[in-house]
């Protein structure tokens, strides 16, 4: 196992934070400070503490589940249902509430994942409906058990802590493994980092997103069969609230709401952390309108805490943006110091996005090919996904940095790239090139946002004789006039019918002419069935825009 410096410093820090707290309330309380306040305070956490665990999980997929606390209240209302009117064994009442949590934490996932619904809409109506179900199942009434239930949250003789906070802790623990340490627990983080790139590497998001909601739902009947031990009762009022607590303890340990980063050791600290937090401010006497207003801000503060560490991870972004903007002249009009930050800024989106996309892209096929190690064929078929990933990587790289450097601001060299972009393209699709560019160009700027117009344009319309002319030849024209620039591609291939539907880049061509469009130049494309196709792009030499 390899040892991670940084993973025991977040460690230590949520430990001093939560150490800070005690201090906080044993100053301010005389009897704060007790072995009786630590019992109570461990053997209170544990039905927070595995729904904690399984919330982080979900936040990590860029998910959410606010119906936690109503399908806490309606498990324990199925147990207590089951040991009191059905007179049916402890271990079997245990079970019922496991599945029902597992049943709604499913059907959140599916219909969540399957019908493309928003998490916080779906689970908003789970809250209501599980809420409704509870107090259906109890008649709105407590229901009070007694013995039959308390064995698990009485503290061990000799240990101090219940059986429940052993299970929650084991909980915390494989939830923790499974994150880190197994391959499903990278495939959550790289949904919630790129889904996108998940489906690129031929991975179907779909299963592991639903099991997740899912886990979630069986560790909230397991936190429902906690809460219901430690009180003796089934209240169909459990758990009203325990949502915002179970999200503030895991923003609080470092999960982003984004999704794509969390640790579930760290959640058990921000567990600490709100546990610490109500036992202290009912110790110093604290109203109820005061602790909740406090535990309010508490939430608050993790979330912006949260927004502050996404910024800081974006911080690389802001250093290019800074890098570019010094290449601006500061005798630039402000419409043109606009136009260039406009495309400095896009620029480094590329680079977070393209490259992002594909770096995730080759982790998780070589994750693949390391689990089928045994399997040779299939191992070296992820590999050879991981060589063509890496080529198009390094295209994507060299297309970023030609759109960064100012050097190639000039239609000279713009002339150089496109003939050695286009023979590269076509000769990867079996298409034969021909160049027809002047062998002297006049030393003209060409605007960085014109020039990457084209570039995406001219690469645009080789995307679609490759796939759809049957060409076998491509010729690509370039001529200059004093304010335009013109390109033209000219293919062998099938050609289509001017304005009919079977034209399978339509959606492209609509595009392609916006794009032109943005620049102040023009589209326009010839064609006949059987005669090829004659595509051309015309660009201002002289554009602010």
């Amino acid at each position: 196992m390899k040892f991670k410096p940084r993973k025991l410093i977040e460690y230590v820090a949520m430990l001093g934070i939560w150490l800070g707290l005690v201090l906080l309330f044993g100053l301010l309380s005389d009897n704060f400070l007790s072995h009786r306040t630590f019992v109570t305070l461990a053997n209170r956490i544990p039905a927070l503490a595995v729904i904690a665990a399984g919330m982080t999980l979900v936040l990590i997929i860029g998910g959410i589940d606010l119906s936690v606390g109503s399908v806490l209240g309606l498990c324990g209302a199925v147990v207590g249902l089951a040991l009191v009117d059905f007179h049916l064994p402890f271990w079997v009442a245990i079970l019922l509430g496991l599945g029902v949590g597992l049943v709604a934490g499913t059907l959140n996932g599916l219909v969540s994942v399957y019908l493309g619904i928003p998490s916080f809409i779906v689970t908003l109506g789970m809250l209501e409906i599980a809420r409704g179900l509870a107090y259906l199942t109890t008649n709105s009434q407590t229901k009070y058990i007694g013995s039959a239930v308390e064995g698990l949250a009485t503290p061990i003789i000799g240990l101090a802590v219940s059986p429940a906070f052993l299970i929650a802790v084991v909980v915390i623990v494989l939830g923790q493994v499974v994150l880190s340490r197994t391959v499903f627990g990278r495939y959550l983080i790289a949904i919630g980092t790129n889904e996108q790139a998940v489906r690129l590497a031929g991975i179907n998001p779909k299963p592991a997103k639903i099991a997740v909601f899912a886990l979630l739902g069986l560790l909230t009947g397991l936190g429902g069969v906690f809460y219901t031990s430690r009180l003796g009762s089934s209240d169909p009022n459990a758990g009203v609230g325990l949502e915002l607590s179970a999200i503030a303890a895991v923003v609080i340990g470092g999960t982003s709401l984004m999704g794509g980063r969390g640790s579930v050791v760290n959640t058990f600290f921000g567990v600490l952390i709100i546990a610490t937090l109500e036992a202290g401010l009912a110790q110093v006497g604290a109203s109820e309108p005061t602790k909740r207003v406090i535990t309010g801000l508490v939430i608050v503060g993790a979330v912006v805490l949260d927004a502050w560490r996404h910024h800081l991870t974006g911080k690389k972004l802001m250093l290019l943006r800074q890098l570019f903007f010094l290449t601006r002249s500061p005798s630039l009009p402000n419409h043109s110091q606009q136009v260039v930050e406009r495309e400095r800024v896009r620029i480094a989106r590329d680079i977070h996005d393209e490259i992002g996309a594909n770096l995730t892209q080759i982790a998780l096929l070589s994750e693949l090919a390391k689990s089928d190690l045994a399997k040779p064929e299939q191992a070296k078929g992820h590999m050879d996904e991981v060589f063509r990933t890496a080529q198009s990587l390094t295209r994507s790289l060299d297309e970023i940095v030609w759109a960064v450097n100012p050097a190639g601001d000039t239609v000279e060299q713009f002339a150089t790239h496109l003939c050695t972009f286009v023979p590269r393209f076509l000769q990867t699709a079996g298409v034969r090139c021909r160049l027809d560019v002047p062998n002297e160009l006049p030393a003209i700027t060409l605007p960085a946002s014109v020039r990457h117009h084209l570039h995406l344009g001219i690469k645009e319309s080789l995307h679609n004789i490759a796939k759809h002319a049957e060409a076998t030849e491509v010729w690509l024209r370039m001529t200059l006039a004093p304010d335009a620039i013109t390109l033209t591609l000219e293919d062998n291939g099938r050609g289509f019918q001017a304005g009919a539907d079977a034209n399978p880049g339509a959606d492209g061509l609509a595009n392609l002419r916006q794009r032109m469009k943005e620049i102040g130049g023009s589209f326009e494309q010839r064609s006949q069935p059987g005669q090829g196709t004659i595509t051309t792009l015309t660009a201002p030499l002289e554009n602010d825009q």
